[in-house]
């Protein structure tokens, strides 16, 4: 039997690509691929809506150490937020977790989880009142963590250097026609 052509393949061509689909149907590729596709977006909306970031461009945080006399919260980390970004921000949700330096047994914190309240700098007052704060574009925003004061300093500023101190996590609403949210791990 001669092939004769019927488009670009011949007839031949087109009984073998119609045997190899068949074989591969039979072993169950279709199965196997389509396993795939929904691991794919499994993974994809993991990503999504589990990721954070670890850092946002010109969305600066600045970190020092410093002490202070008084009755509660005597050793401190101090942590300031700039935004150079351009836009307006919400930064809700903070929390902080320690990780080589010992939190301050005085400091506020959820027990089962052991995440420690940050706050922000209140409008009228000196002290941390805000639970979310809203940074217009050039302006900046103040808050600490404590950690324990039988630290001595140099450890402290090692601990600082090395980013050992531990993790802010936040939020940050980007205030647009759509607002976008970013959730933002940040190493200290």
């Amino acid at each position: 039997m001669t092939p004769y052509f019927h488009g670009v393949f011949t007839v031949n061509t087109m009984d073998i690509i119609i045997s190899n689909l068949k074989f591969l149907n039979e072993i169950g590729l279709w199965e196997i691929l389509s396993c795939l596709f929904v691991l794919f977006g499994a993974i994809t909306a993991w990503w999504y809506f589990f990721f954070r970031k670890r850092y946002i461009h010109r969305l600066n945080v600045h970190t020092n150490k410093s002490r202070r006399e008084g009755i509660n919260y005597t050793s401190l980390i101090n942590i300031e937020f700039r935004n150079f970004t351009g836009k307006s921000v919400v930064i809700c949700n903070p929390y902080f977790k320690y990780k080589d330096l010992k939190r301050d047994r005085a400091g506020h914190r959820d027990s089962y989880s052991d995440r420690t309240e940050v706050k922000f700098l209140g409008m009228e007052s000196k002290s941390l009142t805000e639970v979310d704060i809203f940074l217009r574009h050039k302006d900046r925003t103040e808050t600490w963590v404590p950690v324990d004061p039988s630290h001595a300093d140099e450890e402290i500023q090692l601990a600082l250097d090395k980013k050992r101190v531990g993790v802010l996590y936040f939020d940050c609403i980007w205030i647009e026609e759509r607002p976008q949210i970013d959730r933002v791990r940040y190493s200290i």
